[in-house]
């Protein structure tokens, strides 16, 4: 049985061909900035996904990337909420949608990394 190919990954505007990286040392000024504004409980809190979630999204043929999205679940706890979207830009709903991360605390980094901690 053949595999289909993915989608082509040519963005109609306003989508572009980025790498989404930042270097280490600008990674921890974004997060000390983060700190600074939302403090650590909350919306500043980490959270970390298995790979699981990301592979099922990344599985659906039509998707060519991931998007993500604040959101408050049902403890009144910040949470982010994250689904495929499509070459146009258009979100998959009907798939699956991602949530329920590990949280920090208690699910934190076992070393001390100059993102999460200076």
């Amino acid at each position: 049985m053949a595999t289909s190919k993915p989608p082509k990954t040519t963005f109609p505007y306003p989508y572009k061909a980025r790498r989404h990286e930042v270097s280490h040392a600008t990674a921890i000024r974004m997060r000390k900035r983060a700190i600074a504004v939302l403090g650590c409980d909350g919306i500043g809190r980490s959270a970390g996904y298995n790979r699981e979630i990301f592979d099922k999204i990344l599985s659906n043929p039509a998707c060519v990337g991931i998007r993500f999205f604040p959101g408050i679940n049902d403890e009144g706890e910040f949470t982010i909420l994250f689904c495929a979207f499509d070459a146009k830009g258009n979100n998959i709903l009907k798939g699956t949608i991602g949530d329920v991360p590990y949280h920090c605390p208690p699910f934190c980094p076992p070393v001390k990394d100059q993102i999460l901690y200076f």
